[in-house]
Formats: C-alpha cells, sequence, structure tokens
C-alpha cells in the first residue's frame, strides 16, 4: 500500500510542470489537470498558475450554466456567454463532447460573445480536463481574484436574538 503511495506521490511532483504548446500550465492532484491563463494564446505566470484565490474562485461557482455539445458553439451560445458574465462576473462551461479543445474552444466561445455585444478581455480563469469545464470571467476578474476582492465574502449571519426570560 505505502508503494502505490510513493508511486502516486512521484507521479504527482512529476506532473507538477508540464509544457503545453501554449506555454506552462500548472497540474494539481493526481485526478485532474488544471490551468489558469489569462488568455489561453499566452504562458500564464507561475504565480498566477498557483494562487490560492483561484481554487475560491472555482468553487464559488457552483455549476456549469452553459453547455457546449458535440457540434460546437452557435450564436445563441456566444449570447448566453455575455448575458451570463454580466451576471455573474465568473461562468463555468462545460463542454460535452469526447475530445476537448480549450483553446479553440474558448476562443470559439469569446469570439461569438464579442460578436452579441461583450466587452473585450474576456479571460479564461481555469479549464479542468477531468470535468471538461472553463472557468470564464469579465476583463479583470483575475486581477480581483489576486487580490482577494473576488468572490465576494460570505454574507455575515443573522443576529441571534436574546430570550427574554
Amino acid at each position: 500500500m505505502t508503494q502505490i503511495m510513493i508511486i502516486k506521490a512521484l507521479f504527482i511532483l512529476l506532473l507538477q510542470f508540464c509544457l503545453c504548446a501554449n506555454g506552462f500550465h500548472l497540474i494539481v492532484g493526481s485526478k485532474r489537470s488544471v490551468a489558469t491563463v489569462r488568455h489561453l494564446s499566452e504562458a500564464p505566470d507561475i504565480l498566477e498558475s498557483s494562487h490560492p484565490n483561484i481554487e475560491k474562485a472555482w468553487r464559488y461557482v457552483k455549476k456549469p450554466l452553459l453547455r457546449l455539445g458535440s457540434k460546437g458553439a452557435s450564436k445563441s451560445h456566444g449570447n448566453s456567454l455575455k448575458e451570463l458574465l454580466q451576471a455573474h462576473t465568473a461562468v463555468k462551461v462545460k463542454i460535452n463532447a469526447k475530445k476537448v479543445d480549450y483553446d479553440e474552444s474558448f476562443a470559439a466561445l469569446v469570439k461569438l460573445a464579442l460578436e452579441a455585444g461583450a466587452p473585450e478581455g474576456i479571460e479564461c480563469l481555469q479549464y479542468r480536463d477531468i470535468e471538461k469545464t472553463i472557468l470564464f470571467g469579465l476583463p479583470g476578474t483575475l486581477e480581483k481574484i489576486q487580490a482577494g476582492d473576488f468572490p465576494p465574502p460570505p454574507p455575515p449571519p443573522p443576529p441571534q436574538e436574546e430570550e427574554e426570560e
């Protein structure tokens, strides 16, 4: 049992940095690959990739609000992404296809969203292979995440009334 754990730990350490076509992507855990980038065509800064608040942002956005099928993105997907980003700041998009090209999916959705009137500079905050999901953000969301301004803190608990005797 311990040999399996040692092999697993070594495997995780070996996969910490993987050189991809678009630069370095940080791989976290043994079951999911995670990449955090501002734009998929740029190599991300290592600090951006390992920023602890990225995980908080991923968990804050509970579930994918937009889904892409095997036929790809349409104009309605771009319009939906634009509206969802305006309402939520960060949106998860699930890609239901056997083989997922995140670069292509991200570029296609951003192009369609821009055609629908979305602001320039939509960011890919993170994607996860195991979930086949991309986390999109409005321009400037990554800076908010790094500064700790996103996700917002939870609301304070309601005041408890004292019991009268």
